[in-house]
């Protein structure tokens, strides 16, 4: 009988120590790699065990590779998200509280992790996503369905030939095309480039990395339909938007150059065409105080014109070199206190409705950058536990996510809320504790049709959570190609019949788009969106 590994060993004892206690303590990992460790006295890494599973093809459950992942979190949501940069470069804002440095885009710093990354690839996209999906795999996780991020500088302050060269290399990069690189000197405007970018896009449908959402930063005064237009030719699905505040005083105290009036014009059209909404939310902006911008958080929610699906909310911060910086040390310009940014935060997070979610509460600036501000690096579980205290509890979509829990007892829930524009539906299945393991968000748009699909009704999302699986793939404790999906676009349909739609848009990554045609879809343009006929 063959003698097994080292390897094999110390998988065959994780098995056992699986099924006797149900998980693996970092205790009992560290017993065991110490007691495997190589000839050169090195303990094996969990990267280096997955790297040995997968390459001997060593048959093991589902849940004993998730106990094996380095942080389980990073796909635990559904997908495995990528954070990309675009390059330095010129900003038609100049904000007072935005920094500026020649060697990154605006408003980031050299020091930030995901900064230093992007310098590492020279900002080059290809590699930066080979780089990243690298990187995710080799802490054992899957990145079959990637959320691309893409940040940086305004992405429309960039000229429509970078847009495309961009594009085009993000797409090689995900179908791990090493050849017919893309100079970034060449001049991509013509139809043939765009045909180009359409064949790399139908080849990710079925590539083993598929791009099931991506997602820009801009500004609220570069929302206009050609550049709404140009978002769907990218295959773009969600829209990152620089509100700050909804203070027409404090945007012009601040430099925004945009208006309120621009913003929600903006956020109607990206509803209109069926993006999901992302919006930025600063506090303790200059002119501001808390009682302001507690007034101000909660207009986001009740003006008809807002309504985010999601939200990043950022305290602002002094840093060294900025207008604000000068403001700080004339003495006309004070931070919130800890205490103050705790308690504001805590009776935002209190206003925000199940529909939302809060993807951050601070930007990530090393501490030693800012000169006075927010310097907690886990100020979330500052407020949540300051929520806790107070009796109450978030209940955004972040805060209610499934996660690893058991699913049982699922239930589905319909939310309705009015925007400006559309009666907007956020279905959802939980579980009797209230946590997500799947939604949808259905727009009905209300006095006209969307004027991009010139139907009634549009699908902006559909999510299902779980630890990210591959096609086809079925695991025991991931809610993924269960059927969630499938059962939420019947109740969407059937809500949109209700409401004599005679047919239903769903705009889709390109990666996401095979599902929907094969459950009765048909791509109608070259913007990607799919119809069915009711």
């Amino acid at each position: 009988m063959k003698k097994q590994s080292n390897f094999e060993q110390l998988i065959t004892e994780l098995k056992g120590i699986l099924e006797d206690q149900g998980q693996i303590s970092k205790n009992s990992w560290d017993q065991l790699a110490r007691k495997y460790s190589r000839k050169d006295k090195q303990t094996p890494s969990k990267n280096a065990v997955i790297e040995y599973i997968k390459k001997h093809d060593i048959e093991i459950d589902d849940y004993l590779l998730k106990e094996i992942q380095m942080k389980p979190t990073r796909t635990i949501s559904g997908v495995a998200p990528i954070t990309i940069f675009t390059k330095p470069y010129k900003c038609s804002g100049n904000c007072i509280f935005c920094p500026t440095n020649k060697s990154t885009p605006k408003s980031y710093l050299p020091e930030e992790p995901g900064i230093q990354r992007a310098l590492h690839f020279n900002y080059t996209p290809y590699e930066q996503v080979e780089g990243r999906i690298k990187s995710v795999e080799m802490i054992g996780h899957n990145a079959n369905k990637i959320e691309l991020i893409i940040s940086g500088g305004t992405w429309d302050d960039y000229s429509r030939n970078y847009q495309i060269w961009y594009m085009l290399e993000v797409f090689r990069a995900l179908n791990k095309l090493s050849s017919q690189k893309y100079s970034s000197k060449r001049n991509y405007k013509s139809n043939k480039y765009l045909k180009k970018l359409k064949d790399l896009q139908e080849k990710n449908k079925k590539s083993k990395h598929r791009s099931v959402g991506i997602s820009i930063e801009t500004r609220p005064d570069k929302l206009n339909y050609e550049n709404i237009t140009w978002y769907r030719r990218f295959g773009f699905t969600k829209i990152q938007v620089g509100v700050q505040t909804l203070d027409n005083e404090i945007l012009k105290l601040n430099n925004r150059k945009h208006t309120l009036e621009q913003t929600k014009k903006g956020i109607n059209l990206l509803r209109l065409a069926g993006f999901k909404i992302h919006i930025h939310w600063m506090c303790n902006l200059y002119g501001s105080n808390p009682k302001i911008d507690y007034q101000d958080f909660k207009k986001i929610f009740s003006d008809k014109n807002i309504k985010p699906d999601e939200i990043k909310i950022y305290p602002c911060s002094i840093i060294k070199g900025t207008e604000l910086f000068k403001l700080f040390q004339e003495g006309k310009y004070t931070p919130y206190s800890n205490q103050e940014l705790i308690d504001l935060l805590t009776k935002c997070k209190e206003q925000i409705p199940k529909y939302c979610r809060v993807n951050r509460l601070i930007r990530d600036i090393p501490s030693n950058l800012i000169v006075e501000g927010n310097k907690i690096t886990n100020l979330r579980q500052h407020v949540q536990k300051n929520m806790s205290l107070k009796g109450k509890k978030c209940q955004c979509i972040r805060c209610r996510e499934i996660k690893d829990k058991e699913q049982k007892d699922l239930r589905i829930e319909t939310h309705r809320y009015k925007t400006n524009i559309s009666q907007e539906y956020f279905i959802e299945y939980v579980t009797s504790e209230d946590k997500i393991a799947a939604f949808l968000r259905l727009s009905i748009y209300q006095n006209k049709a969307s004027e991009f699909t010139n139907t009634k009704a549009m699908i902006r999302e559909l999510h299902v959570y779980g630890q990210v699986m591959e096609f086809q793939n079925k695991s025991s404790y991931s809610s993924q190609h269960k059927g969630l999906g499938t059962k939420l676009l019947m109740k969407a349909e059937k809500i949109a019949k209700k409401n004599k739609a005679k047919s239903m848009a769903v705009i889709a990554a390109v990666g996401t788009r095979s599902y929907y045609i094969k459950r009765g879809y048909n791509e109608i343009n070259d913007l990607g969106y799919l119809i069915k006929q009711l």
